[in-house]
């Protein structure tokens, strides 16, 4: 009898050692497997991947958040337009904006039950298979984020990015495009 217990015993902490030590089996050309390479070269720990979507933008039929996240993207955001551009979602830790101070404000008012305490929403831009940049938001309670603010990939503003501050970038902008708010 306790040959039977300590065997079930045996194996069932074998199957939960199995368990918690499977990692994600990732090949490094395509896909997904591209942006989480390129996010776990940037030393982001990845805590979940929250899918894929396609987006081609034309300056006939653009918004100023587009234009915005498109030069967050990359400094070079003409250069974007009419091609299909693919984002991946994820979440990550050890990203420059998990030490925000509003964010620790935020969870300490939410009572610390936050489902994503520290971490930050990364999307991933990939064109013609190749990762050329992407952007992050702060993230609370869930799916829901926390202001509007959104960083580039590795956490800079948009004035650290252009050097305008956002009212000149907006009107720049604004004018280049022909865009009437």
């Amino acid at each position: 009898m306790k040959r039977l217990i300590l065997g079930t015993f045996s194996l069932v902490l074998v199957f939960i050692l199995i368990v918690y030590n499977i990692k994600p089996h990732i090949k490094a050309e395509t896909g997904p497997e591209i942006s989480w390479s390129y996010l776990v070269d940037k030393g982001y720990e990845i805590v979940d991947y929250h899918g894929r979507t396609t987006k081609t933008f034309s300056e006939d039929h653009i918004s100023l958040n587009d234009i915005y996240r498109l030069t967050l993207i990359s400094d070079n955001y003409k250069s974007l337009m009419n091609k299909e551009i693919i984002i991946d979602t994820y979440m990550v830790t050890d990203h420059p904006l998990d030490n925000n101070f509003k964010r620790f404000i935020r969870t300490v008012e939410m009572g610390l039950k936050v489902r994503y305490p520290n971490m930050t929403r990364v999307q991933v831009a990939i064109v013609d298979n190749k990762v050329i940049g992407g952007f992050s938001n702060i993230y609370h309670t869930g799916q829901r984020v926390l202001g509007t603010a959104s960083y580039d990939i590795e956490g800079n503003s948009i004035e650290n990015i252009t050097g305008l501050t956002y009212d000149e970038w907006r009107k720049k902008v604004m004018k280049e495009f022909e865009i009437n708010y």
